[in-house]
């Protein structure tokens, strides 16, 4: 009597263990990724705290005056606005 692979997934106790088997299969690949994501944070802290990467160094950027932001204004936009107006 020989048994093929196949075989042993048949009837109820085939299905339970082929769901045991795919359900242990997605939980491990959830944890994978789970830890994967978790070392990552510890990575970038780790690279913060040195200031490079590689070779470049991280530059954090400055912060702009709110004035350089605003647009200019200009006589030419006050005559505009009263010539709209009537």
């Amino acid at each position: 009597m020989s048994v093929q692979f196949g075989d042993v997934f048949q009837g109820l106790g085939g299905g339970a263990l082929l769901g045991l088997i795919t359900l242990s299969i997605v939980f491990l690949a959830l944890s994978s990724i789970a830890l994967i994501i978790f070392g990552v944070k510890y990575l970038v802290a780790i690279l913060d705290a040195s200031g490079s990467v590689g070779d470049r160094k991280i530059l954090s950027p400055k912060p702009v005056p709110v004035e350089s932001r605003l647009p200019k204004e200009s006589k030419d936009d006050a005559a505009l606005a009263a010539a709209k107006l009537g």
